[in-house]
């Protein structure tokens, strides 16, 4: 029963991913925390969900990949991983509520960085090896590096397309080690969540497509409101429960 609301979480952040544009990871760590996973199987089978989504997308729009900014974004993704990961296993200790709680924070940095970025563009145009640093250890903590990465982004003169691309561009470089590190810390409990993830991205990839869909027929600024409003209540809640 597990594996199916497993695939039900999958398949609705996958699609909400779509029609508003946040990462999957954002909407799905809690759901499967509440399903049993611990956090770093949570990582684990989000990063081979997400290998898949962003070779997908590399491939599409490699034309547009600004490559030499990818290759100087992963060197200081590289050295923030270990980090994330130390912050990760760290969390395994913990009481499930205060896990919750740190991926609540993390969600309401993530909705900010995507709603409010534009805001800290200025101070943080110049601050891009920190801000990779950081999104390589987000990446490894809690399985997305992107609110970190986004406050840079929006300080650029992309177009949504080129803002997209490097992001699949940086993913296909760094979340293959990221995995590779957790098969060695975790062994084959890694293998074994990996493989699940790669079964269900299928319905991952479809989901998608067509929450990109969705979102253009019905509007996709009120869709965006109303999903930023669910998650930072949902996020609020975790924090305020262990307070």
């Amino acid at each position: 029963m597990t594996l199916f609301w497993t695939a039900v979480c999958l398949a609705f952040t996958s699609l909400l991913r779509g029609v508003v544009g946040f990462a999957t990871a954002t909407v799905a760590v809690p759901i499967l925390l509440d399903l049993g996973y611990s956090l770093a199987e949570c990582v684990a089978l989000l990063l081979s969900l997400s290998l898949v989504q962003s070779l997908a997308g590399a491939y599409q729009l490699r034309a547009q990949i600004p490559w030499k900014r990818v290759r100087q974004a992963t060197v200081w993704r590289f050295l923030g991983l270990p980090f994330g990961f130390l912050l990760l296993f760290s969390l395994q200790d913990f009481d499930p509520d205060v896990v919750k709680a740190w991926v609540g924070g993390f969600i309401l940095l993530a909705v900010g960085a995507q709603r409010y970025g534009k805001f800290l563009a200025r101070p943080l145009a110049g601050c891009f090896a920190q801000v990779s640093f950081l999104s390589g250890a987000f990446l490894s903590a809690f399985g997305s590096g992107g609110p970190p990465i986004v406050l840079w982004t929006v300080s650029q003169s992309w177009d949504p397309k080129q803002s997209r691309a490097f992001y699949f561009g940086l993913s296909i470089f760094a979340v293959p080690l990221s995995l590779g590190m957790l098969v060695a810390a975790m062994g084959q409990d890694a293998i074994a969540i990996i493989g699940q993830g790669l079964f269900y991205s299928p319905v991952v990839l479809v989901c998608s497509w067509y929450g990109v869909k969705l979102g253009d027929r019905f509007g996709r600024d009120s869709l965006n409101s109303l999903a930023v409003g669910i998650l930072s209540l949902g996020a609020a809640a975790s924090i305020l429960k262990i307070l």
